[in-house]
């Protein structure tokens, strides 16, 4: 069986609190893993971790740019055919 995912000595910090400090994850491609803990345990953290998508206002990886979603749209809604 291979290993689909990989994690090895994870660590990410929030100033001094350590919310990750050296996690190891493992997957095969058969695996099914579950991931549970309390709230403010780290979970959201280390999946976000493993995805390598950033938290908003923290750094991402070195060169990544973080972008804003763009807001909902205001205009009102059409109704009917457009015009020719």
């Amino acid at each position: 069986m291979s290993t689909v995912l990989t994690g090895h000595g994870l660590t990410k910090k929030y100033g001094s609190t350590a919310a990750l400090d050296g996690v190891d994850v493992e997957a095969g491609e058969r695996d099914s893993p579950a991931l549970m803990g309390p709230s403010g345990s780290g979970t959201s953290t280390l999946l976000h971790t493993l995805a390598g998508t950033p938290w908003p206002g923290s750094p991402g990886p070195p060169g990544a740019t973080t972008r804003r979603p763009a807001p909902p749209s205001t205009a009102p809604a059409r109704s009917g055919s457009p015009s020719a």
